[in-house]
């Protein structure tokens, strides 16, 4: 029946090399056929007989799901501005989705319990939430339902978020195993051990590598196919994510410095010094990096990193890391407190005093801040004014993972706990 179904459905042959090799991911791309429906047929016609699917039944299950997205992406016409594939979202880890909406009530949704803790934040595939646990599992949600589609167990726990390229999803673990896994056929198709210490630093994939750094001070790259491309050593702990924009990476180091890598010749450009650890992940802003320190500031450097444009002193270490939209620039500290700073000169425009300490990061949008809080408490709060438009309490767990939104929905992560939540208000 796969076979059949590639045909009708691609109008081509099906060759007898996919019988060994599988569907390529570029025949389904090429014809116009959807993810779920290329994930379909590719389990059909896997090459291990027992890795297809046990039953028709099974078989018609996935594709009704597959038919109601495609009426969704239909009528919809779902925008690369709903995908979250990164860590803050994007290269730059500026923590920004468009969203022009006025928040009246936040419906619930769904609810979804993990077998561990999250702190690594959710990833938006087309309509599935990619969550992963401290427990080693992957998990894959329908994001309109919840539904488990899939999930895998990679066997290590999970701290740091993973990152998307195309079909796939790299994931690092603590314990130093870096997984490939295709999202398409919920497989794993590589795994390789690329450290012998922690990992915490959140990777990103740029021009067909997967880039992180690792508590014994590497930062480290890695081609898709699992071979080492490039690797550099520093003094000092790696917790900070890389950022990345026009062939230069800049990342956070425990040494209390800020790093500019050229991924051209991989070597590092420059650096500047703060007086704490940092492990807040960089943010690129046009030609300024906004960083936060253990030293209780709040940093903003020219891009070169030899001046420092402005500081901002908070009362507590700075963990989270900054997002920004057109002038304003939101973070939290561990004195509880989310910050609202002006980004040319970093006066402050507002600040939020929250019921703990804030670690994870903000996500803003052109409207509100959302945030969590190391009580379990998740907050919206206007970016204009800085007055709280919601406040919910979610369980007595930390909310280490960053909030996401797409299609309308809010997705967070408390404990073992995934929530979501659906938007109703008016479009400005």
């Amino acid at each position: 029946f796969g076979v059949t179904l590639f045909e009708l459905l691609t109008g081509k042959d099906f060759e007898l090399s996919y019988l060994i090799g599988g569907v390529p991911d570029s025949v389904f791309k090429n014809s116009g056929i959807s993810l779920r429906t290329g994930q379909i047929i590719k389990k059909a016609t896997h090459p291990i007989v027992n890795k297809r699917y046990k039953s028709m039944e099974e078989l018609l299950k996935d594709l009704q799901v597959a038919y109601r997205l495609l009426q969704e992406l239909t009528e919809e016409k779902v925008d690369f501005k709903d995908m979250w594939f990164y860590f803050k979202g994007n290269l730059k880890r500026n923590a920004y989705i468009k969203f022009s909406y006025t928040i009246k009530r936040l419906n619930t949704l769904w609810n979804f319990t993990a077998k561990g803790d999250i702190h690594s934040s959710p990833l938006i595939w087309y309509h599935n939430v990619i969550i992963c646990d401290r427990e080693g599992f992957v998990y894959v949600l329908d994001l309109e339902s919840g539904k488990k589609l899939w999930h895998l167990d990679v066997e290590e726990p999970i701290e740091a978020t993973g990152a998307i390229d195309q079909n796939y999803l790299f994931v690092v673990t603590d314990f130093g195993k870096l997984f490939k896994i295709d999202l398409l056929l919920g497989e794993i198709e590589w795994s390789k051990r690329v450290s012998r210490s922690m990992v915490r630093s959140s990777p990103i994939t740029y021009k067909n590598q997967v880039i992180f750094g690792t508590y014994n001070g590497e930062l480290k790259s890695y081609h898709f196919n699992g071979r080492l491309k490039w690797h550099l050593n520093f003094k000092e702990s790696i917790i900070s994510s890389p950022a990345i924009e026009n062939d230069f990476l800049f990342i956070g180091v425990d040494d209390n410095k800020l790093y500019k890598i050229s991924l051209k010749n991989e070597k590092k450009m420059a650096s500047i010094s703060t007086r704490g650890k940092v492990r807040s992940t960089p943010c690129i802003t046009g030609d300024k990096i906004i960083v936060g320190s253990f030293d209780k500031n709040v940093y903003c450097f020219n891009s070169e990193l030899n001046k420092k444009l402005w500081k901002y002193s908070t009362k507590d270490k700075v963990y989270s890391s900054p997002s920004i939209y057109k002038n304003r620039v939101c973070i939290g500290s561990n004195d509880g407190n989310i910050y609202c700073l002006g980004l040319n000169n970093g006066k402050l425009i507002w600040k939020v005093q929250c019921d703990h300490r804030v670690a994870c990061s903000p996500l803003i949008t052109d409207n509100y801040v959302f945030v969590g809080t190391d009580g379990g408490t998740f907050y919206i709060i206007d970016l204009i004014t800085g007055k709280i438009v919601r406040k919910k309490k979610l369980n007595n767990s930390k909310i280490r993972a960053s909030v996401v939104i797409s299609d309308k929905k809010v997705i967070i992560c408390c404990g073992r706990q995934v929530y979501a939540y659906n938007i109703k208000g008016k479009y400005t």
